[in-house]
């Protein structure tokens, strides 16, 4: 979009999660996520570990497979609790063709174990938007929110009171979101 954004300004779902559990104490998190998000994490000081967690932290992880559902199961049935960077199922990828997104991998989690509680950091939920404004460094006034999906873009910004404009293969196929979302309340 010819966008200059410096990079302190951006804030990821999977790096909130981190954050988010990082300023927990004594949480020990089994990590499901990329290779620069498990370094994130180490950096920021949050224990990885693959035996014993207190916490999964499910996120984006294109190397996400049948073995490590079947350890995500087995850990949550055991007690442990989830976080989910990001509930978005997919996002458009380059060629016009949907790419899968973590959400994907919770809803092959909830498929088993369609009852689970778990925490989402990521939009719609409001921890996402407030870790974006902290970084603001004046005053935030009006807020737009510009994201590509609906349900979790346009319903996170219609939660906080925040203008929204949606782009991407989408936004012409969402004429009126106002009225999408007001249908799914």
């Amino acid at each position: 979009m010819g966008l200059a954004v410096p990079p302190d300004r951006i804030v990821l779902a999977g790096t909130a999660a981190v954050d988010h559990l990082a300023a927990q104490p004594g949480v020990r998190v089994r990590l499901f996520g990329s290779a620069v998000l498990q370094g994130y994490a180490s950096a920021s000081g949050l224990t990885l570990v693959k035996e014993g967690p207190t916490h999964v932290l499910l996120a984006k992880d294109t190397s996400f497979s049948f073995g490590d559902l079947h350890e995500v199961i087995s850990l949550l049935s055991s007690g442990v609790c989830l976080v989910v960077a990001n509930p978005d199922v997919s996002y458009p990828g380059p060629d016009g063709l949907p790419v899968p997104e973590t959400g994907s991998c919770l809803a092959a989690v909830l498929s088993i174990l369609p009852d689970l509680s778990y925490e989402v950091i990521g939009k719609p939920e409001p921890r996402l938007y407030e870790a974006a404004l902290r970084r603001y460094p004046g005053p935030t006034g009006r807020v737009l929110a510009i994201g590509d999906n609906p349900l979790t873009d346009a319903e996170g910004a219609r939660r906080l009171g925040f203008d929204f404009i949606l782009v991407g293969p989408q936004a012409f196929s969402w004429t009126d979101v106002d009225r999408y979302l007001s249908e799914l309340l």
